[in-house]
């Protein structure tokens, strides 16, 4: 199969035409064409295939590119179109695309007319050019596409003065006059042409009409471009005036190296001998630039922030691909983003580029077009290298593009050239931290860093792992003789000094970083400042939108901007950060530019936000502390909405760092209703993170924070939050007396609700000790003062409490009663979790009574509604329940993995109760198995967190598994001994404590909990 795109696109299977439907389907394959062998990513298909793409619009590339796989053929081997993580390829060879054999076709003629063999150039170069049909794609339009059509077009007309050129050498003076007119017609600003032109005139005697041919350039050069023609036709000109015989040979003005005496012109910068890492980026760019494309100029843009070392890694890859590129070497600096220096504009970029070039000044048009046009004359047919460093946007290297596809250009910028056509882009992040250590060692030296290697890498830490700041502070390091590294680390710890710290000669952090925020629209410029104010780890839209009083559209597209100039991260779409070194300079900028009491109500805003939004996020799940509105100074107008309980979920878990700092930051500024609110209002967040990480902290400041409020209301809820918080830490005599200090508050206000919260998790406390009477009179207390209330959630928590207990005392009707009571609550308040709890409570039931197949069938809905939902705690016991049922039934192997499981969920969630009773569990699965040994070790295992938490029910139970342990072994008189501790351990009432009385009267031998097996 063969594609010919120097003329109208066309396809030809055995000299057959492939139709190819639709123009959406012809410049599909165009785009493919033109990257051959390439990944062409959807965004790019997107852009030029759509001018508004629809919402399905990425489905709609599919279904085009599986239309365009069935025309071309689905099962060929020679043509394929490949699907890849980011986009498309077209995988077919080079002289199956007629361009790609056009430009192999004249760098063959080149070689030959090197060699001396003009014969062979001559057809070389005729076979080239026989091979076009017409303009380029014609018939197609886009951007990318026209603009490779343009440079194929340039190279056609090199091709083809080369061809004139060498038939003129060749004699055929006469048969090349009437082409060369029509070609000076249509390109009157071409030197080269013109040139040719007189010369095969004045060879065929026709002096005059070659005089003519020059007057009338002259006169379109003064019109068009307000200048004389070149050096080599005013020398033309003369020696035809003259009356010589011979005329000069042909110069072109796009060699110009041919008459400076020098092979190749190089002005890159000179390489780093300290250059580090960067290991990954230098494979991938050298693939890249060394990857085969004649139909399509190479550019490689790396973007980053500042300092993080684009210019250094450009002239790096520069010097090593120079051999590749023997026509010249180019550098210039755009100074996008110099401290203290205006940018190039694209006219003295260019100047600058023809001159490095040997243009003569006085042949450097005027204009930016009459410029870009002799810069892209010059390149055309060169393999050569441009670096365009420092650009500021795709705008201001766009004039500066060769059209050549064998030049490479290489463009750094601190912001993304998404806008650019046909570019490989790479954003570079900051160093790695071997990579930072490595250069902070080469600039420092290793004498100097020997013996310190944990200082080494808290350094560059410290610095960001920003390249120029580990130079910067190596540097330090380096001319201080005194200094050791820690001396080092402690000055880059202190953060307000840091800036200026990080400055050596010419060499200064902030300055370089500041530069981009100069480029910045206002709106944009308060934005960045304002982000300075945020307290965690990330941010989105909304949050930003409250710092800078915006609506939320508006944020989101300057924090793009921001995010395309390299001055925000993204770790995920949506939320975005700062790297540390750009917060610094942001904080410098805001406290220069705004006043205090801006900054106070920014970050009034920000927290307003944040306690609003918890609030929101949270009121659809059970917060038993305080559930009423947050006290917000100012209710924010843009707030996420969840659609329903699992996002509100997300959400939280989401933020909750991010709410953390908001309750810390309002703790430091002395904003007491904020800490106090956002400690009630995350309590649900907490309950389901089982009250770890941060909840103590939040609990205890906003308890003090609700003292000095002087709000009794929220002093019993953070006292209440605050003895959850101790209970969930096995602490149940700091949990017990906090919650009888939250009650006394409470009972003063007369709040009968928060009352009977606390009394349930006084409950749950005594519950916790095993003290069952007690724990069944304060839900007792707490049902009693519910009755003539509303509130089912809080009614369904007694029930599912009083089930639990009456379960424990062997009341298993009663506690059947109140748990499916309890269940059908939670589900009408669509509690999911709550529900999950419950129904394993029901689920054991059925298994002490024997029930196995019921229970298995419970435990398993636990699982699959847990696992949907992402509901670690459901997920832990009801792998528990199925472990304890597949060893009653017999099915041993399936209970030791299951078990295995629930220990790993349970450690990982820190849960004890929950690892101490599946230790039990996996312990009476291998006495079953006749691994008595390995059971005793996992029975130790569980005794001693039994006895380190004073979780009394287990030690009981550890004491029966060794005691079924002894039995195993014939060790009669031991096992009476455990069972008969097993039976004193137990809590006063448990039904449990049966079977170890059962096996101590004889009246069975099976194990605890083979119940009915």
């Amino acid at each position: 199969m063969e594609f010919h795109v120097l003329g109208p696109l066309e396809v030809r299977e055995s000299e057959e035409v492939v139709r190819i439907p639709g123009a959406r389907q012809r410049k599909l394959l165009a785009l493919l064409l033109l990257d051959a062998r390439r990944v062409v990513t959807v965004e790019r298909l997107i852009d030029e295939l759509w001018d508004d793409p629809p919402r399905s619009v990425r489905q709609q590339v599919h279904n085009a590119v599986r239309t365009l796989r069935t025309t071309l053929g689905a099962r060929r081997q020679d043509v394929r179109v490949t699907r890849t993580d980011t986009g498309y390829r077209l995988d077919v060879a080079d002289d199956a695309i007629d361009a790609r054999r056009f430009t192999s076709l004249v760098r063959e003629a080149k070689e030959a007319q090197a060699a001396g063999d003009a014969a062979t150039a001559i057809r070389l170069l005729r076979s080239a050019l026989d091979l076009w049909r017409g303009d380029a794609f014609e018939g197609l339009d886009g951007s990318e596409v026209l603009n490779a059509a343009a440079g194929l077009a340039e190279q056609r007309l090199v091709a083809t003065e080369d061809l004139l050129e060498l038939r003129l050498a060749a004699g055929e003076a006469g048969a090349v006059v009437g082409e060369l007119r029509r070609l000076v017609a249509d390109h009157p600003l071409r030197d080269r042409l013109r040139a040719t032109l007189m010369r095969a005139l004045h060879r065929g005697g026709r002096q005059a009409e070659a005089l003519a041919v020059y007057e009338e350039g002259r006169r379109v050069f003064a019109e068009e471009l307000g200048l004389d023609p070149g050096p080599e036709l005013r020398g033309l000109h003369a020696a035809i005036l003259d009356g010589a015989g011979e005329v000069p040979p042909p110069s072109p003005v796009t060699a110009p190296e041919a008459t400076t005496g020098r092979a190749s012109r190089s002005y890159l910068p000179h390489d780093i001998r300290d250059f580090s890492g960067r290991a990954p980026e230098l494979v991938r760019l050298l693939a890249e630039t060394r990857q085969d494309r004649p139909s399509a100029l190479v550019i490689t843009a790396i973007d980053g922030m500042g300092g993080v070392g684009k210019t250094t890694l450009a002239v790096h890859l520069a010097h090593k691909v120079a051999d590749d590129f023997p026509d010249g070497r180019y550098f210039i600096d755009l100074h996008g983003f110099s401290p203290g220096l205006a940018p190039l504009t694209a006219e003295q970029a260019l100047d600058a580029l023809l001159r490095d070039a040997g243009v003569p000044p006085e042949l450097v048009p005027s204009d930016l077009d009459g410029r870009s046009a002799l810069w892209r004359s010059h390149m055309a047919g060169k393999r050569a290298l441009v670096v365009l460093d420092n650009a500021i946007d795709a705008g201001h290297v766009r004039p500066l593009l060769p059209g050549g596809p064998e030049v490479l250009v290489i463009i750094t910028s601190r912001r993304k050239m998404a806008a650019l056509d046909g570019v490989t882009p790479m954003s570079l992040d900051v160093m790695t931290t071997a990579d930072g250590i490595a250069l902070f060692r080469k600039v420092a030296g290793e004498q100097r860093t020997a013996g310190e290697p944990a200082e080494v890498a808290a350094a560059v830490e410290l610095c960001g792992h920003l390249p120029l700041a580990i130079r910067v502070a190596a540097a330090r390091l380096r001319d201080r003789a005194t200094w050791r590294v820690s001396d080092l680390l402690a000055r880059l710890r202190d953060q307000a000094a840091r800036s200026q710290f990080l400055t050596v000669d010419d060499r200064n952090v902030m300055r370089v970083l500041r530069v981009s925020y100069r480029y910045l629209r206002p709106d944009a410029q308060r934005l960045f400042r304002r982000l300075a104010l945020h307290v965690g780890k990330d941010f989105d839209a909304y949050a930003a939108a409250a710092l800078a009083d915006l609506d939320p559209a508006h944020a989101e597209e300057l924090l793009e901007g921001l995010f395309d100039d390299n001055l925000l991260k993204q770790n995920a779409a949506g939320r975005y950060h700062f790297h540390d070194l750009i917060r610094d300079c942001a904080r410098q900028i805001l406290v220069e530019t705004e006043d205090q009491a801006e900054l106070d109500a920014a970050r009034a805003r920000l927290l307003d936000y944040y306690l609003h939004s918890c609030h929101v996020w949270s009121r659809g799940l059970d917060n038993r502390v305080y559930d009423l509105p947050p006290p917000v100074g100012r209710r924010p107008a843009h707030v996420r909405v969840p659609a329903s309980d699992d996002r509100a979920l997300a959400l939280l878990a989401e933020e909750h760092e991010n709410l953390v700092a908001a309750a810390r930051c309002a703790a430091e500024h002395g904003m007491h209703r904020h800490t106090w609110g956002f400690a009630c209002a995350l309590q649900p967040a907490l309950r389901l993170r089982n009250y770890g990480e941060d909840a103590l902290a939040l609990f205890e400041q906003g308890l003090r924070a609700a003292r000095a409020d002087g709000d009794p209301r929220a002093e019993s809820a953070c006292l209440h939050g605050l003895a959850v918080a101790h209970r969930e830490r096995e602490d149940t005599a700091s949990a017990e007396e906090l919650l009888r200090q939250a009650l006394d508050r409470s009972r003063a206000l007369g709040d009968r609700t928060r009352e009977a919260a606390q009394l349930v998790d006084l409950g749950i406390v005594h519950f916790s000790d095993d003290r069952l009477a007690e724990a069944h009179d304060a839900f007792q207390a707490a049902e009693r003062l519910t009755r003539d209330q509303r509130d089912t959630t809080l009614r369904a928590a007694i029930e599912n409490s009083l089930g639990a207990v009456e379960r424990d005392l062997g009341r298993y009707a009663e506690a059947l009663e109140r748990l499916r009571g309890a269940l059908a609550s939670a589900a009408n308040e669509g509690s999911p979790h709550a529900q999950q709890l419950t129904a394993w409570s029901i689920g054991a039931i059925q298994h002490f009574q024997g029930r196995h197949a019921e229970a298995a069938r419970t435990f398993g809905d636990i699982l699959r509604v847990s696992e949907q939902r992402n509901f670690d705690h459901g997920r832990a016991v009801a792998l528990l329940g199925l472990a304890s049922v597949h060893r009653s039934v017999g099915e041993l192997d399936r209970a030791l993995d299951t078990g295995r499981s629930a220990l790993e969920q349970a450690r990982k969630l820190g849960l004890h109760a929950l690892e101490c009773e599946t230790l039990i569990v996996i312990g009476e699965v291998m006495v079953s198995r006749g691994e008595l040994d390995q059971a005793e070790q996992v029975f130790g295992q569980a005794y001693d967190r039994a006895d380190r938490y004073a979780l009394r029910r287990y030690l009981a139970r550890v004491l029966e598994g060794l005691a079924h342990v002894a039995a195993a072994r014939g060790a009669g008189a031991e096992a009476t001994r455990l069972w008969e501790d097993a039976v004193a351990a137990y809590p006063e009432g448990m039904a449990e404590a049966g079977f170890a009385r059962a096996h101590l009267s004889g009246a069975t031998t099976c194990f605890r909990c083979a119940i009915a097996a």
